[in-house]
This record gives C-alpha cells, structure tokens and sequence, in this order.
C-alpha cells in the first residue's frame, strides 16, 4: 500500500471539512419577503430565517427621504411570506390591507418557534406566561390553533381573542 505524504493527507481533510461547511451553509433556510412603501426598491426579497428588517432594507436600497423611521423596528426578525410596509412621514395606517400578514411595526410571532422573549412581546404575556407556552409546546407538540393557548392556565379567551391578530401559527 502506498503511504500519502502529509500534505495531501492534510488537504484531504481540510477539503472535506470545508464541503461539510458548505453544505450546513446551504441548509439555512431562505425565506421570502414582501417590502413596500417608502423604500427605493420595492418588492419580494429572499433572505435567511436570520436576517433582519434592517438587511431586507439594505437589498431594497435603503430608505426614500420621506420613509418614517421611526415606525421601524430595525431589529426585528423577518419571517416567512412577511409584508413589510415602510410608511411616509406623517403616515397613519389604521387599517392594514387584508392580504397583509405584518406591518414594519406589527409583525407577528409563531408561537410555535417564539423563544421567552418573542412571547412576551405580547400584550398580556409576562415571563410565567410565556415559559408556560413553551412548556405547553415541548410538552404537547406545536400549537394547531391560537384558541389551543386556552389549555394553558392563566390564559383565557379573553386573552387569546386579544393575541389572534399578533401571533401566527407555522409549523416547520
């Protein structure tokens, strides 16, 4: 049998370490979302599960002179089938379009994915509430409906009519 020299021996592992790599890379999801308003480049992006609203406006060329940034949450994470609306100056929207899932200010958590923090965003969701949730979830598996949150002690139909317009259910 014929012995390798060392340096091929060691390109060899470095090449299949840099092939695992790339695949794990290439295992992120990428996700699409729909940007509108007042940026320069309006429409549907893809992006991966961990990226945020502020890189979806960097890949719609950033935001036009009139946009309100201060309706933006710059940090917040981008999700799956998303609408991002970047409203102008002086810009009130009561009403959102019926197609439209989230808002630049309003995007909804999947309470099904939603870590502590995320959960307790929400309107009457402290910090026992939410650990709650994710004890519900890793106990009887993903949520199938928002009325399911009623199993949970503390949360009652009140609660749950007030969370159906801010949460989202997906299962991954």
């Amino acid at each position: 049998m014929k012995k390798l020299p060392a340096t091929t021996i060691d390109q060899t592992i470095l090449t299949t370490e840099t092939t695992a790599k790339e695949q794990r890379s290439s295992a992120v999801e990428e996700i699409y979302v729909d940007i509108k308003g007042s940026v320069k480049y309006p429409g549907v992006y893809s992006v991966t599960q961990s990226q945020r609203i502020k890189d979806l406006l960097t890949k719609a060329g950033g935001l036009t002179e009139d946009a309100d940034a201060s309706q933006l949450n710059f940090a917040a994470k981008l999700v799956d089938q998303q609408l991002i609306y970047v409203p102008k100056i002086g810009e009130i929207r009561s009403h959102p379009p019926q197609s439209q899932t989230s808002t630049a200010t309003e995007s909804k958590i999947n309470i099904n994915t939603a870590d502590i923090s995320e959960l307790q965003e929400l309107s009457g969701i402290g910090a026992k509430k939410a650990q709650d949730i994710i004890n519900y979830r890793e106990e009887n598996g993903h949520f199938k409906s928002v009325e399911e949150l009623q199993e949970i002690s503390g949360i009652g139909e009140k609660t749950v009519e007030k969370l159906k317009n801010l949460v989202t259910i997906t299962i991954d």
